[in-house]
């Protein structure tokens, strides 16, 4: 059964209708995206094909609402796949059922996803599987391959399975009309599941006889039968015939094929073998391939080489008898592996920062062709290229996913980005990002004001205004240790302030313990315990780290800082003071227990 796969992508932002009538609110969440499978019932769908497709949502009642439903082209993808890239709005923590109703001549074919539910932060692929299907089981009337007079080929194309899978599926056949399964002289049967052409051999039949053979398909509930067909054997028993098997261990440049004699009609055969075209009916004054496999009338298979990938080919076998006759077998087809430039590359933005950038690569399939290369491609204009871009990353070979690490980047500046593979076929891009980096004065990763760009290190940033509190540095009569004032001490003080005040007995509930003015409140603790956009990384900067948050910030015209009060580092002078700045004054020496205005910051 042939696997159509369809894909679906779903808006980064859905409408929430909270409970008992509240406002809608937004909720930002991650990308969705749902694989459609179709399960292909009998039809080869062309190139690009309309479809209706119907979003519903269900309640907690079981009542459904529309939330799409209109007319969709799905068009083939060079993998052979078709595809579909749509966007709709969906409500959060609901559930859905996603629809698909095709037409193709006198058929008319629906299929139905189960039940998915859609959850904040859903980002996750999700694979539907959408069997079409006309609810019913279709087989068509057996046709007649070969005949000789002892044994005939026949085959038959199951159409629909119905609405459940297959229990059997065969032949049956008597020389009366066939009624019933049980009304039979012979039966060809498979347990199990199965969708389009089948076909056997019909053998220890009488010459000059008539039979009537029916298909038949059977499954839990139902058992539906074909039309008839009806042959007469040969009176004379010199024809022979052939049976040319499936083709197996196909490739993209070949297959292997094997036949045997149902019936040699006692015949001295001087040569066997296949004729293969990707024409029908190939003989051997009309081919584009052929083996000979020797004199006899035994089996014998065919390696089928320098085949074209993608290509569609056809084989009957063949024997010559030592009169010059020349007997085909039934013709076989089979594709072959169509190559192609890598599958399905998709590139998913990561990490934004100052001057680097980081993509998750991900490729579904190699194309048949191993991966030389990939990674991404990016420019300062759209869809950049291998041939035209401003920069790109070669993150190795093969299929598995990478992270791609884009640095160089200037601050502040809309970049656009396509994740690529290449293959010896070509090179395949995914579809386009576009991102900006961060910049001095911008919100960092953490909701913080950038104030120290680090190049592709990184950089800094601290917590915005309404993160400030008022509070004092902690134990007023006891040194510390944290003396360091250089840039990037500020994480090692705030620990080793942390620490010392959790080594007191009870510091916040007797801090009188160290003086009497003493409230119980470390302003190194507040900025280590401080917690904003998953990063919990804060701590109270140095001395070093406080002068640039405030120089940096008011040189690119943000004055966000009181000038009444000191602001505090984590630099100790020594049991009684630390070091502080204040707007206007400059660098200062103060008391522990002075009350100071408090900002974390943190490294990115």
């Amino acid at each position: 059964m042939k696997i159509l796969l369809l894909v679906f992508v779903l808006t980064t932002c859905f409408l929430f209708s909270c409970e008992d009538d509240e406002a809608l609110q937004i909720r930002p969440v991650a990308s969705l995206k749902l694989d459609i499978k179709l399960g292909q019932t009998k039809f080869d769908f062309p190139d690009s094909f309309k479809a209706f497709l119907e979003v519903v949502m269900i309640d907690n009642h079981g009542i459904s609402s529309d939330l799409r439903g209109d007319s969709v082209v799905f068009v083939r993808q060079l993998s052979g796949n078709h595809r579909l890239q749509d966007n709709v709005e969906i409500p959060l923590d609901k559930k859905i059922i996603v629809s698909i109703r095709a037409s193709f001549g006198e058929y008319n074919l629906l299929g139905r996803s189960d039940t998915i539910k859609i959850s904040a932060g859903d980002n996750e692929a999700r694979n539907i599987k959408i069997y079409l299907t006309t609810g019913n089981i279709i087989i068509e009337k057996p046709t007649l391959l070969s005949i000789g007079s002892k044994a005939a080929v026949v085959l038959a194309n199951i159409v629909d399975v119905g609405t459940s899978n297959l229990t059997e599926y065969g032949f049956v056949w008597n020389t009366s009309e066939v009624t019933s399964i049980d009304d039979y002289l012979g039966t060809y049967a498979e347990n199990s599941n199965h969708i389009g052409n089948y076909q056997t051999i019909i053998e220890d039949l009488t010459p000059g006889t008539t039979y009537y053979i029916s298909a038949y398909a059977k499954n839990a509930s139902d058992i539906v039968y074909s039309d008839q067909l009806s042959f007469s054997t040969n009176s004379s028993t010199d024809n022979i015939v052939l049976f040319t098997n499936n083709a197996t261990g196909v490739g993209p440049y070949g297959a292997t094929v094997a036949a045997s004699f149902v019936d040699d009609g006692s015949r001295t055969i001087t040569g066997k073998g296949l004729v293969w075209a990707t024409y029908s009916n190939p003989d051997l004054g009309n081919n584009q391939g052929v083996s000979f496999e020797g004199a006899g009338a035994n089996s014998f298979s065919s390696i089928l080489s320098s085949l074209l990938d993608g290509a569609s080919y056809f084989v009957r076998s063949y024997a010559e008898t030592l009169e010059g006759d020349v007997y085909y077998g039934n013709e076989i087809s089979f594709t072959t592996i169509l190559l192609t430039s890598p599958e399905e590359v998709e590139g998913v933005l990561g990490e934004v920062l100052l001057h680097t950038a980081k993509i998750n690569v991900s490729i579904r399939g190699d194309g048949g062709l191993a991966i030389t290369s990939k990674g991404v491609v990016y420019g300062l204009t759209a869809n950049p290229s291998i041939e035209d871009n401003d920069g790109m990353t070669d993150d190795g070979i093969g299929v598995a996913d990478v992270v791609s690490n884009l640095t160089g980047l200037t601050d502040g500046v809309t970049y656009y980005a396509r994740s690529y593979a290449i293959n010896e076929k070509g090179v395949s891009y995914s579809d386009e990002l576009s991102f900006t980096t961060l910049q001095l004065g911008g919100i960092g990763p953490g909701g913080g004001i950038i104030f120290v760009d680090g190049g592709d290190s990184g950089g800094m940033e601290v917590g915005a205004v309404y993160t400030e509190a008022i509070m004092q540095w902690g134990c007023a009569t006891t040194p510390t240790g944290t003396v360091s004032a250089t840039f990037g001490s500020g994480l090692t003080n705030t620990i080793a302030i942390v620490n010392f005040h959790n080594s007191l007995a009870d510091y916040e509930g007797d801090p009188t313990q160290c003086s009497q003015v003493n409230d119980g409140s470390v302003a190194a603790k507040y900025c280590y315990e401080f917690s904003q956009n998953g990063y919990n990384d804060w701590f109270l900067p140095s001395r070093d780290e406080l002068y640039l948050f405030i120089s940096n910030l008011q040189a690119i015209g943000i004055n966000d800082f009181s000038p009444d009060y000191q602001y505090a580092s984590s630099t100790e002078v020594d049991a009684f003071n630390v070091k502080a700045f204040q707007v206007g004054v400059g660098d200062m020496e103060t008391l522990k227990d002075n009350y100071f205005v408090v900002r974390p910051v943190r490294k990115f």
